[in-house]
């Protein structure tokens, strides 16, 4: 105490946000792929090595950065969340990696090392030489990349321990589509490369070698695939507890007990089809719901967009109405003032996916979409660019990234849990569902086009596949509908967009939709910061 006045003694940078600093920077070393999608500054200029030899060392780091956490003395609250985040994703990382679960992982919508070495080079950053240079050497590495991933997948068939058939099958049509589409997806990426600016002879001739031979390790690996892994996949899709059990944890961030997670959701699928009955019944009277779908597809009075470029277009159009009308209302960070629209490259899962702004601001937020060709109608996608882009993954992953707060740079990097997240997006549709007579409709959607009940944001509330039933179950549970009013108050608050007349509140989970919490287990720390939750709270 001096003279009356309180002083602060700083005692330095925090000890936990210096391990949490030299982990990510590690991961981006071990795991270049994950630090292109999740823009990690220090990336280096290749790709992440698939083969059983990088899966270990990748385990390896994880047991590392658990013992110097667990070395490291916490010294307030905000250690103490950072420390429970990163203890949480490191801990679920490695039960997979220990488990060897990348010898049967074949999705090819996000999570088999094709589909994340192709996300991380379509959203990389490519608008100089530099950029097209360090594209050519991690075009390179693409056929080592996958040769290793196939000597991966084959030690699980020689332990018996292979992927669902129907999983190989859909990874077959992703590669052979990414590799023989237009010539070839990488070797179009390599041709966009070498015709930027400064780009020499010697780098666009090594391009366009690397394009054609990353194009041609895809086809192997789905010649692979068909030849020696498909006649020995498992014909049934189920993966067992034990592993189902770790993509909960992993996916949730809490425990969770399968058979009740599926029996709300089949509850939650049932509520969401006699809402969107009713909304039909308000709108088209008598009407059966496939056939008011169909109209709404089809009709050409409805508004739509002529094609795939088109549609983008008035999706950012949307995005900057919407961003626009909110910051009127919130503190949005700058950074969040951009956000591209890109087309899924050939093959790409149905739907869209959102990847945050680079650390180092070379590469803005992006929506990857996956648009049929043709006429597009609209009413499917304005909810969608809601819950991807304004006010959802933009405003919370990109927000998060550049929130005034005390979060170390593995929770704004790494500590994402896409159940939070996925709660995040269905939160953000019902706000904008409930908010819409005050933000407006966009440009090329006039009120007249809004019938009385037509359909709204639950519509197209996206699900997961649960292995306990045929039918979709989604582990998060969708947010009641709250008031513009009562949400600026809430989780907004706490993230990127605080309100101008409120204080941040303590948790900014608040209003985000939840996992629904297992009555006998406990629940980790979530990803933005907040305490811990018990198991026993209450959903939002």
């Amino acid at each position: 105490m001096v003279a009356g006045r309180l002083v602060l003694v700083s005692e330095g940078p925090s000890p936990v946000f210096g391990v949490a600093d030299r982990f990510v920077g590690r991961w981006a070393e071990l795991e270049p792929t994950h630090g292109l999608i999740y823009g990690l500054a220090g990336t280096p200029g290749r790709l992440s090595d698939w083969s059983p030899q990088g899966r270990a060392r990748v385990a390896d780091a994880l047991r590392h950065g658990l013992a110097e956490l667990d070395r490291t003395p916490l010294r307030d609250g905000a250690d103490r969340r950072a420390a429970a985040v990163m203890r949480d994703r490191l801990q679920v990382w490695l039960a997979s990696a220990t488990a060897r679960d990348w010898a049967r992982e074949l999705d090819a919508g996000f999570l088999a090392p094709p589909a994340m070495d192709r996300m991380a080079l379509a959203t990389a950053p490519l608008a100089d030489a530099d950029d097209a240079e360090l594209l050519a050497s991690r075009l390179r590495g693409v056929p080592d990349g996958m040769q290793g991933y196939a000597v991966a997948l084959q030690l699980g068939l020689d332990q018996d321990r292979p992927g669902a058939g129907v999983l190989a099958e859909r990874l077959v049509a992703m590669l052979r589509a990414s590799a023989r589409s237009d010539g070839g997806y990488f070797g179009g990426l390599a041709a966009k490369a070498a015709a930027l600016p400064g780009v020499d002879t010697r780098t666009a001739t090594h391009l366009q070698e690397a394009g054609r031979a990353a194009d041609g390790a895809y086809d192997q690996l789905a010649d692979w695939l068909e030849e020696e892994y498909l006649p020995r996949a498992a014909p049934d899709p189920a993966v067992g507890p034990e592993r189902y059990e770790r993509a909960l944890q992993d996916h949730l961030g809490q425990a969770a007990d399968p058979v009740e997670l599926a029996a709300w959701g089949w509850e939650e699928l049932d509520r969401l089809e006699q809402e969107m009955r009713r909304e039909a019944a308000a709108g088209w009277p008598g009407v059966p719901l496939a056939e008011v779908l169909d109209r709404l597809d089809h009709d050409p009075g409805e508004p739509s967009a002529a094609g795939p470029a088109e549609l983008l277009d008035w999706l950012g159009q949307l995005d900057q109405q919407v961003a626009r009308r909110l910051s009127e209302e919130f503190d949005i960070p700058r950074q969040l003032r951009v956000l591209r629209h890109e087309l899924a490259p050939p093959g790409s899962a149905a739907g869209a996916y959102y990847l945050p702004p680079t650390e180092d601001g070379a590469r803005p937020g992006v929506v990857v979409w996956t648009v049929p060709a043709g006429r597009v109608p609209l009413w499917r996608w304005q909810t969608f660019t809601h819950h991807e882009g304004m006010p959802g993954h933009h405003l919370e992953l990109g927000g998060v990234r550049f929130l005034a707060a005390p979060l170390s740079r593995f929770q704004t990097g790494l500590g994402e849990i896409s159940g939070y997240s996925e709660g995040w997006g269905l939160y953000a549709e019902r706000f904008m569902d409930d908010s819409a007579p005050s933000i407006g409709p966009p440009p090329a959607w006039d009120s007249s086009s809004r019938r009385p009940g037509a359909p709204s944001g639950s519509w197209s509330t996206p699900g997961s596949t649960s292995a306990c039933g045929s039918r979709p179950a989604s582990p998060t549970r969708p947010p009641a509908r709250s008031s513009p009013r009562r949400s600026r108050s809430g989780c907004w608050s706490a993230m990127a967009g605080r309100p101008r007349s409120s204080p941040a509140p303590r948790c900014c989970a608040t209003w985000a939709a939840r996992p629904r919490p297992s009555p006998t287990r406990s629940a980790s720390a979530n990803g933005w910061g907040c305490e811990p939750r018990p198991a026993t709270a209450s959903p939002g």
